[in-house]
């Protein structure tokens, strides 16, 4: 039979004052905490514990690593599904060998039931945020989601079920670490939240926020978001304390009354970018809901741009071409994906004064992607397509030099319509011209990666053959 862990329980084996607890009491309370010892005792407990059972067995190496378990928790889990809910010590006076506030790590595990042992209020609390989410369409209706203990038999010998806490707190964290594990992503093990969550409010209050960022930071944790307002209340706790803290605090947004909304700047740091180890796919959908736009254009550019290079290089064949004329636009690394493309010795960037400033971001970025190219920019004035025309024509005459058009390619993706046009017209006879073409994602307007479409032909008489 497991161990039933109650409120009378706890303060049975943990009750007492802390300096007052012998080694052989830190040794029995220790053992009778068993898997929840590292995670629930103050260190000082786990200390004397350790200390005690060096006496009782010999200070050597198989001692060492049979009580090395007592060591305090300093490391969570950090596995597809896995979240760290924070809960505070409410009877600090009665059950003084417990920290003031801990970690209680748990996962979601689809298609499985809620774990038996997990306390029914934090199971019941997990039915809640699953069914929000499915109300607000953010994870599979039809998918079950269970909560379970971090690691698999984990308290396979104690039954927590009884414990009468209060949960709400948990809330943020639930379903963030839901999201993820519906995601298929990671979270980061420096990334926790606290916050409960009303519906049509947002989000809440919670009690304890002091000794609950105490022990996010003594967990290794660099950045805690809490609920709107309670972010000073956090950093008077500490300077109380008189305690130096690399922690950043931050706080939830108050505006948004659904739940993903709430949680999308603590999502954004929490979910660990997909690298390339992780399939087309993972990286596709991580881009497309990453909130930040500059932050998005540094993921497509470092974890995406390489690979649609690699897939579409062959599309291109031997043209022998040394030459790239590009539109400098807005667009999402247009510049980057052609000169990756054709490989040319020399590209020539045609670019407004709107976006001169974007013109010279370019000419760095693609140093630090080493493609090696000599690049010349031209800034071009006119606004009509007789003038345009004119103007690049003159441009491309000039940068081609006696360069014969067949080693040329005009890149028309990239530009306003009437600069595209006009562009095509001014291609000299003989070259050769491109599109990509991609879908773009409706909520973002951002192309969806790996869809690109390159579609180049020959100019002869403007004519496609």
């Amino acid at each position: 039979m497991p161990h039933r862990v109650t409120d009378e329980w706890l303060e049975q084996i943990c009750g007492g004052r802390l300096e007052e607890v012998s080694e052989p009491r830190a040794y029995w309370v220790a053992q009778q905490m068993g898997p929840l010892a590292p995670w629930w005792l103050r260190p000082e407990v786990l200390q004397k514990a350790r200390s005690y059972a060096f006496w009782l067995h010999g200070q050597t190496e198989e001692t060492r690593k049979k009580f090395s378990y007592w060591e305090p928790a300093r490391q969570p889990p950090q596995e597809s599904g896995c979240c760290w809910p924070l809960v505070v010590n409410r009877r600090p006076e009665q059950l003084g060998l417990l920290l003031p506030a801990f970690v209680f790590p748990v996962r979601w595990v689809k298609d499985q039931p809620h774990d038996k042992h997990l306390p029914t209020g934090l199971c019941e609390l997990a039915d809640r945020v699953t069914c929000q989410l499915r109300r607000e369409k953010e994870i599979d209706a039809k998918a079950e989601w269970g909560l379970r203990p971090f690691r698999e038999g984990w308290l396979q010998e104690y039954d927590l079920s009884a414990l009468d806490w209060e949960w709400e707190s948990a809330w943020a964290v639930l379903a963030a670490g839901l999201l993820l594990a519906h995601w298929e992503g990671s979270p980061d093990p420096t990334v926790w939240a606290t916050g409960a969550y009303r519906v049509g409010q947002g989000i809440c209050e919670v009690e304890g926020i002091g000794p609950k960022a105490l022990a996010a930071w003594q967990m290794g944790v660099k950045m805690l978001f809490v609920p709107p307002g309670q972010e000073e209340e956090a950093h008077q706790f500490f300077s109380q304390e008189r305690i130096q803290a690399n922690l950043e605090i931050l706080s939830l947004p108050s505006g948004p009354v659904e739940l993903r909304k709430c949680l999308e700047p603590y999502l954004a740091r929490l979910e660990v970018p997909p690298g390339l180890d992780a399939t087309p796919e993972r990286r596709k959908e991580y881009f497309l809901r990453i909130p930040d736009d500059e932050t998005a254009r540094r993921y497509y550019r470092e974890w995406i741009l390489p690979e649609v290079r690699k897939q579409k290089a062959p599309d291109l064949p031997e043209l022998k071409l040394t030459c790239l004329v590009i539109i400098v636009s807005q667009s999402y690394d247009l510049v980057e994906l052609a000169v990756g493309l054709v490989q040319p010795q020399r590209s020539l960037l045609l670019f407004n004064e709107e976006m001169k400033q974007e013109c010279q971001s370019i000419l760095t970025r693609l140093k630090e992607m080493g493609l090696e190219c000599a690049c010349v920019p031209r800034q071009f004035m006119n606004e009509k397509h007789g003038d345009l025309v004119q103007e690049f024509r003159q441009a491309i005459s000039e940068f081609l030099g006696q360069t014969p058009p067949e080693q040329l390619i005009v890149d028309l993706t990239a530009g306003q319509k009437i600069m595209s046009l006009a562009l095509y017209d001014a291609a000299p006879e003989g070259c050769f011209v491109m599109c990509c073409q991609t879908r773009m994602a409706k909520n973002s307007r951002r192309p969806v990666p790996f869809e690109e479409k390159i579609d180049y032909w020959k100019v002869a008489r403007h004519r496609k053959i």
